[in-house]
């Protein structure tokens, strides 16, 4: 029976509902000073790498790895022993036919069901919140999911959003949560 990874701690990505045998969509190589964590939406830049948040011309993908205390980047043995390789990004795809569940949301804002999500761009000023879901602002927001139910508090005590991962190009990306 295949696995699959599953997120730790604060920052987590967990498939409530779908396809838990298959659901890895694009392992990569994180760009160059990434420090992501699992749950936040990235996009691929123009050298093939990951990067945290969203971009207007990059597919959203969803991290399930990250840099939480036991969720560093996975590290993928490509040819012989040992391998000292780049760190892997295991993520899931924006188009996947599931339901998530995040801890990588701004808990600050209200998500009634239905709410259109999007996410904080690449651009930020403040690396820490790239990436982070949040309710869209902006009809030309690029839209990532939509709140399947109220966000709630994990079995581990932290708050949680569950959402149904959906891509809606838009003409803009917000660039803070400010």
């Amino acid at each position: 029976m295949a696995t699959f990874p599953r997120s730790m701690g604060a920052n987590k990505l967990y498939i409530k509902k779908g396809d838990r045998n298959s659901p890895l969509d694009y392992t990569g190589v994180l760009a160059t000073g990434e420090a992501a964590k699992a749950g936040i939406a990235m996009s691929i830049n123009g050298a093939g790498k990951l990067v945290a948040g969203l971009t207007a011309s990059s597919l959203p993908f969803f991290a399930m790895s990250g840099t939480d205390i036991n969720n560093a980047p996975d590290v993928v043995r490509e040819r012989g022993m040992p391998y000292a390789g780049e760190g892997r990004f295991g993520t899931l795809c924006g188009l996947m036919s599931c339901e998530l569940s995040t801890t990588g949301f701004d808990a600050t804002a209200a998500y009634p069901v239905g709410t259109l999500l999007t996410a904080v761009a690449v651009a930020a000023v403040d690396p820490t919140i790239r990436g982070v879901l949040r309710p869209t602002a902006l009809a030309t927001d690029i839209v990532v999911g939509v709140v399947s139910a109220d966000a709630v508090g994990s079995e581990d005590g932290y708050p949680t959003l569950s959402f149904y991962p959906r891509f809606i190009p838009g003409t803009t990306v917000p660039a803070s949560l400010a």
